[in-house]
């Protein structure tokens, strides 16, 4: 046989063994379930009378069930390395937020979460996870400064002017049904800043204050006129002086 019709059919073998491997053998998807269905074995099925379980397929966050993550048993699961996806990870959402929960226009919320996430130590991983969205992370528990309690009623006013971009944390007694429960708000309060505002629960517990700005100074006329004239003077020094 001559030599290019053995290299064509040593490719041709090779092409068919690999097409039958990967056939043959699941993989992990993107969303980080078992195999491309998230079940058992490759016809979805979780053992071998075909029948998974009612915790066998994964969930709106990405992971294979309650029970455990993944596993390629009787239980419906995927293989043991299929854990959760991106969304598999962090304290979970138990509602939606709105921006309009704060009367403060243009802000953005995440939310709501459940606990009191007011970035003490014991919540500061599950805050981390939460803000991680706007890029902000903690590497301490907040200073107790920057958090007010015992709030009532739906006014939060915290004992510092807010400037510029400002994020938040509100926890609520009660929203819509869902007791105990966190959201974060980010904001721009602008250049002259805010001092308080409402929310559309009459339900605050606590709120903590992770970023906000400082004031920008503006001159006054006067400082302008005063460099002005020490400019002039600057300028006709310099001119005797070349005389």
């Amino acid at each position: 046989m001559p030599a290019k019709n053995l290299v064509r059919t040593a490719f041709t073998v090779v092409l068919v063994a690999a097409t039958a491997l990967a056939t043959a053998a699941p993989a992990n998807n993107g969303a980080g379930h078992g195999n491309a269905n998230g079940n058992g074995n490759s016809n979805g099925n979780g053992n071998a009378n075909g029948n998974g379980n009612s915790n066998g397929n994964g969930n709106a966050n990405g992971n294979g069930n309650s029970a455990g993550n993944g596993n390629g048993n009787a239980n419906g699961n995927g293989n043991s390395a299929g854990s959760g996806g991106s969304g598999g990870s962090g304290t979970p959402t138990i509602a939606t937020c709105s921006a309009s929960d704060i009367s403060i226009t243009g802000a953005s919320c995440l939310g709501f979460y459940s606990g009191n996430l007011n970035g003490n130590a014991p919540s500061l991983a599950a805050v981390n996870t939460a803000l991680g969205t706007w890029h902000l992370n903690l590497t301490e528990a907040v200073d107790a400064g920057h958090m007010i309690s015992s709030l009532t009623g739906n006014t939060i006013n915290f004992s510092q002017q807010l400037y510029g971009d400002t994020i938040i944390g509100v926890h609520y007694g009660n929203v819509n049904g869902s007791n105990n429960v966190t959201a974060f708000y980010r904001f721009d309060a602008g250049t002259t800043g805010i001092d308080a505002f409402t929310t559309s629960f009459a339900s605050l517990s606590n709120a903590t204050l992770y970023r906000t700005g400082v004031a920008t100074t503006v001159p006054e006329p006067e400082t302008y006129a005063m460099l002005l004239a020490g400019l002039g003077l600057v300028g006709m020094v310099a001119r005797r002086r070349r005389k």
